[in-house]
């Protein structure tokens, strides 16, 4: 098992500790897995044993200002001036 820490924000912003797919496995070459598609366009992602994307730990919740100040949002500023 292969962990990393990863901000994610859905259902509320936290950070948690994640699996990722192994470097070296010989079926997805650490990809974690393949896109199949089928017929009338339809396309599903076969995950490879080596990766579990469900397997993750909630460490912490963040507050949406700090997340947002993490990622480098910045609020658009206000123009009272036409834009013309």
């Amino acid at each position: 098992m292969r962990l990393r820490i990863r901000y994610t924000d859905w259902p509320q912003p936290a950070v948690e500790l994640t699996d990722t797919p192994r470097p070296g496995c010989p079926h997805c070459r650490g990809e974690g897995g393949r896109l199949v598609t089928g017929l009338a366009c339809d396309v599903e992602h076969d995950l490879c044993d080596c990766w579990d994307p469900a397997r993750a730990w909630l460490l912490t919740y963040v507050p949406r200002w700090i997340a947002r100040r993490w990622l480098g949002w910045r609020e658009r500023p206000y123009y009272d001036a036409p834009p013309f």
